[in-house]
């Protein structure tokens, strides 16, 4: 089972107190695309043109580089697109207009090159370099747009999302009325066959002040006692209790971190480290199983003769 391995640098100024800052604010907010983390694994082209299950995470935290005084707790959210039937029917169709206009307009498009397959960004705050593009308007348009897989299509904003794309073309049947009248009898059950994203979570702390003993020293005059701080830190490792079938194996990961509760927060620097088990993955496009013709001609053999056995 490979494991991808992230680690992002978080940190948390004064809890509002001292500074204005805001612990409600996300600290992390970025796409992890696991075909191509496990084409680094691998040492080979991974595409996205699977369905990535994902079986477990973990998120850890330590101290940064500069001071870290009282310590930070985490919650790390996992965001992804489930595979489903119409995911899956929506990326095909994606597919074969791209593959497509690749071909009529290789120039265009980078025919040729062994690493220009397919590839989404979760949403357009992860756009890169490696995104495809398509040409919503044709052979005649001259704008390329960014591919995505949540979102709004927009030609004007050069955004060919994937969500709004399969939407609009597959609407679901209306509520069920009355024949002799307008009254509703049963309500839509749905409104898209588009799914909401999925979400999956862990959590990690690393607290250097996770207590406090005072102890008494009467040696010392004007002292009532001394405070001892303990320290803790935890991760542990979420086992999920289904595979989580993540279309594309692209996460949007977000985390946020809080202090401990302290009248005066000092602000905290600290590496928080995430970990992925995937499990499998399986291409999009259904796999026709096929008997090679040898199969055939032996198996129908061994009938002929059978039958003339029992003859």
């Amino acid at each position: 089972m490979p494991i991808i391995n992230k680690q992002f640098a978080v940190t948390l100024p004064s809890d509002g107190f001292l500074e204005g800052g805001d612990p409600s604010a996300k600290v992390v907010d970025t796409q992890v695309d696991i075909a191509r983390e496990l084409s680094e694994y691998y040492g080979k082209n991974m595409r996205q043109g699977n369905t990535y299950f994902i079986a477990g995470v973990q998120a850890t935290m330590r101290a940064g580089n500069n001071e870290y005084d009282t310590g930070l707790s985490s919650l790390v959210q996992f965001h992804y697109c489930p595979s489903t039937k119409h995911t899956r029917q929506a990326w095909m169709d994606a597919f074969k207009i791209w593959a497509k206009q690749k071909r009529l307009r290789a120039s265009a498009i980078g025919r040729g090159n062994p690493y220009d397959d397919l590839e989404f960004a979760y949403s357009t705050s992860f756009d890169n370099a490696n995104t495809s593009k398509l040409f919503q308007g044709g052979l005649a348009d001259s704008d390329q747009d960014t591919m995505v897989l949540y979102g709004n299509s927009s030609e004007g904003d050069d955004v060919f999302a994937l969500e709004d794309y399969y939407t609009q073309l597959n609407q679901p049947k209306p509520p069920s009325r009355y024949s002799a009248g307008l009254e509703i009898v049963k309500d839509k059950k749905f409104d898209d066959f588009w799914p909401a994203p999925r979400t999956f979570s862990c959590t990690a702390d690393a607290s250097a002040n996770a207590g406090q003993v005072k102890i008494e020293i009467p040696l010392i005059e004007d002292l009532d006692g001394v405070a001892l701080g303990a320290s803790s830190m935890d991760g542990s490792i979420e086992e999920l209790p289904e595979l989580a079938p993540a279309l594309c194996g692209l996460l949007n990961v977000q985390a946020w971190v809080i202090p401990d509760d302290t009248w005066i927060q000092f602000q905290d620097n600290a590496i928080l480290h995430v970990t992925i088990w995937v499990k499998k993955w399986k291409p999009i496009f259904p796999q026709r199983k096929s008997r090679s013709m040898r199969s055939r001609r032996s198996s129908r053999g061994r009938f002929f003769r059978s039958s003339r056995k029992r003859s």
